[in-house]
């Protein structure tokens, strides 16, 4: 049926029944591209129990919530069968757009037993107060239409209490909710016909059956849909429909569910993701692409006008951010990363629509054995998951997620926080289905960070989703742990997940046949540049006037409240953590700890300095022509903390045992050395008087510099003091400050 209703403008929602395994029919259309899905929400849809009205319901918040551009609804059953062709069809409801298409009549009825009103309780009492209507359970409703039974059935819970004590409530349900209502756009709308053509013969049980002798029946008919059918196997009626109405030969096949499976091995192409050149990366890809029978792209993420010649050699899918406005999709941010890297695979989809399966894998992920084992567990395991990743997880598991409210929908109603699910992406793969069906939802006006989007929806659809390792609720049977760890003990101690987003994996952690991210090489390093920006920000920093369109430096931006959203333009390097600003940096370099061999020098301003890029390059420029270890800015006569600090007339620098938290900068073996104190105070106050105890020669190591202009635009908080003076008495420090030498201009 579906493949005869055919159309551009017709998606199809399935409801399973939940008492059946739904892999049968999920494989069935797991290698078209027909736009179908699978209702999420499903019931035990016995005969004649209100489960019939509760799966219809179900199925109505699921299509306005997955396929927001439906514009009409029209219930069927697996017994139905298109009478006219789809365009008919299409044309014939966007005629009559605002029709409601539901049989009914009053009770008593002659046909029904004891005219029926034995279906209710307290028939007399209730039909006086709201009139009982009954009919065909079939029906065709406009979305407006839709969404009006779901705000009634919500706001008049009574209502849907009474229908679940009525018999075969699903024959009078919407006829009575609708036919009671006195909106003029459903008063004057309904139309007394269900579209379908439905015989009942003596004595009226059941309907009948069509075979070949009703055809001429069927096709006089001027119903769009007739039914019932022999759905047990292909029938000769429908064939004799598809000759000679439909013209048109059946093109899914009718054999049993299992053997709807993709020949072995299934048809799967690997992409390999990576904006870089150098030799380790296209090494990591020459593993996998010589590894493994299955087609291998380089997925390549171009930043100049010329491709590199060496990334030339492995014929490329190229793409550029010009990808974000292309598709008609809706990006996060004017950049691919961070949120964004399923734009590149649905490109290379619409491109390469023939696959069953696309696997996605960043350059920073390796395999602790063969690449063919790993893709071949899935071929012999037959796991036919339109969407596997690592560590899927719920809202409730992670409610501090930065990313979860970036998911939403221009105009349609989103999916509840407490609905949506979140997976970790280095390393996915995706059914030729479901990026259809992706396709299809970003146009409509979906939008959000790959890593909430790509789950979500598709669990909202009815896609079948797994878990390749870990031990989350998603993981199936012979995967618990298999490819990746949850969590292990390390030599140093620590609690890790081999796939994390943070610290990255040094080669001696590599032991076991497992999936590892994110695996760093020093010449595959994202960061080129010397120097370095770290610092914490929120919803109100001034980091966007430090850096212009090509800085020197690099930015590292550590979010500590909840606009994370609006700074994911400003940099790669953006990280999302709560806590005061010297605990979140000594966090953030823990875990990336090759960041303290990567940079010289480690610039950490307060997010309210107003500083210019010029002044910046000037700052590092300083700290290596005079060998400073630890420096500071001069700040305006405005708002200080020691007057020191404030900037001098005539003056270059001046040398001092004291450099205040507010925006020290560090040579790269200071830093290591008082990087432990970040996080000996809660605030950071006091910690700065520790300093210059660390250095060797803080007399002319330690400086402030006023050749440089920085503003403090804020006053000074004074609430820690407290914190200060018990940080210097534990440790024996002294409050002296001197400046032992000014360099003049």
């Amino acid at each position: 049926m579906v493949n005869a209703l055919q159309h551009t403008a017709a998606s199809f929602a399935i409801h399973i029944d939940s008492r059946t395994d739904i892999t049968p029919f999920t494989r069935i259309f797991c290698n078209t591209p027909l736009p179908v899905y699978f209702v999420n929400q499903r019931h035990a849809t016995s005969w004649g129990s209100f489960e019939m009205v509760a799966a219809s319901l179900s199925g109505m918040e699921f299509i306005l919530e997955t396929i927001p551009q439906t514009t009409r609804i029209i219930l069927l059953s697996g017994d139905d069968y298109p009478i006219k062709k789809p365009q008919f069809i299409y044309h014939y409801l966007k005629n009559n757009e605002q029709a409601i298409y539901i049989s009914h009549f009053e009770l008593p009825h002659k046909k029904w037993d004891r005219g029926g009103c034995i279906r209710f309780p307290n028939f007399e009492r209730i039909n006086a107060v709201m009139k009982i209507y009954c009919g065909s359970q079939w029906w065709s409703f406009p979305a407006p239409v839709a969404r009006f039974i779901l705000q009634l059935v919500q706001e008049q819970p009574a209502f849907v209490n009474y229908f679940k004590t009525v018999v075969i409530p699903d024959e009078s349900f919407f006829q009575t909710l609708l036919l009671n209502s006195d909106e003029i756009f459903i008063t004057g709308h309904i139309v007394n016909h269900n579209l379908k053509l439905i015989k009942w013969d003596k004595p009226y049980l059941h309907p009948r059956t069509f075979h070949p002798r009703h055809f001429n029946l069927i096709k006089r008919s001027k119903a769009l849909f007739a039914r019932k059918f022999n759905t047990e196997h292909v029938s000769e009626t429908t064939d004799l429909i598809d000759a000679h109405i439909l013209n048109a030969p059946r093109h899914l096949p009718q054999s049993a569910p299992h053997k709807q499976y993709a020949p072995q091995p299934p048809n799967q192409v690997i992409l390999f993701l990576t904006n870089k050149n150098d030799a380790a990366t296209l090494k990591a890809y020459q593993e996998i692409q010589s590894n493994t029978l299955h087609k291998t792209v380089l997925l390549y993420h171009q930043s100049t006008p010329d491709i590199p010649e060496n990334i030339q050699q492995e014929t490329p899918f190229a793409f550029s951010d010009a990808i974000l406005s292309r598709l008609n999709y809706t990006p996060i941010s004017p950049q691919l990363l961070p949120g964004s890297i399923h734009f590149p695979v649905l490109q290379y989809y619409l491109a390469n629509p023939g696959y069953q399966y696309y696997w996605l894998v960043e350059d920073d992920v390796r395999y602790g054995d063969t690449w063919d084992n790993f893709f071949r567990f899935f071929i012999q395991r037959k796991q036919a998951a339109d969407f596997m990743a690592s560590h899927i997880t719920t809202y409730r598991q992670e409610p501090g997620w930065h990313w979860w409210p970036t998911l939403q929908h221009t105009n349609a109603d989103n999916i509840p926080l407490a609905n949506r699910l979140k997976s970790f992406n280095p390393i996915f793969r995706i059914s030729g289905r479901a990026l259809a069906f992706l396709h299809q939802a970003l146009q409509a006006g979906w939008q959000g960070h790959h890593e909430v989007l790509l789950p979500s929806l598709l669990h909202k659809a009815g896609f079948e989703i797994n878990d390749f390792g870990g031990n989350g609720a998603f993981v199936p049977a012979g995967c618990s742990n298999r490819f990746y760890a949850a969590s292990y003990h390390t030599a140093a101690g620590k609690t890790l997940s081999s796939m994390r987003f943070r610290p990255c994996i040094e080669t001696e952690e590599m032991t076991k046949p497992l999936l590892y991210h994110p695996v760093k090489t020093r010449s595959g390093a994202s960061a080129t540049k010397s120097n370095c920006i770290i610092a914490a920000v929120g919803s109100n920093s001034l980091h966007r006037n430090w850096i212009n369109n090509n800085p020197a430096y690099d930015l590292h931006l550590i979010v500590y409240d909840d606009s994370y959203q609006q700074h994911t333009g400003d940099t790669a390097f953006l990280h999302a953590s709560k806590g005061y600003k010297f605990q979140l940096i000594h966090e953030y370099l823990t875990q990336n700890k090759e960041l303290l061999n990567r940079y010289r020098y480690f610039y950490m301003p307060d997010d309210d300095i107003l500083i210019s890029p010029a002044e910046i390059e000037k700052l590092f420029s300083y700290m290596e022509q005079y060998t400073l270890a630890i420096a500071q800015p001069a700040i305006a006569r405005l708002h200080w903390s020691y007057q020191h600090t404030v900037k001098q007339a005539n003056s270059r620098l001046r040398y001092t045992n004291f450099v205040e938290i507010m925006q020290p900068c560090f040579s790269a073996e200071a830093l290591q050395r008082v990087l432990p104190t970040f996080i000996q105070s809660r605030t950071g106050w006091g910690i700065d008087f520790r300093w210059a105890a660390l250095l060797d020669s803080p007399r002319t190591t330690m400086a402030i510099i006023d050749d440089i202009h920085s503003i403090h635009t804020r006053a000074v908080q004074t609430s820690n003091h407290d914190e200060l003076n018990q940080y210097l008495e534990m440790h024996g420090l002294s409050r002296d400050i001197y400046v032992s030498e000014s360099l003049h201009s």
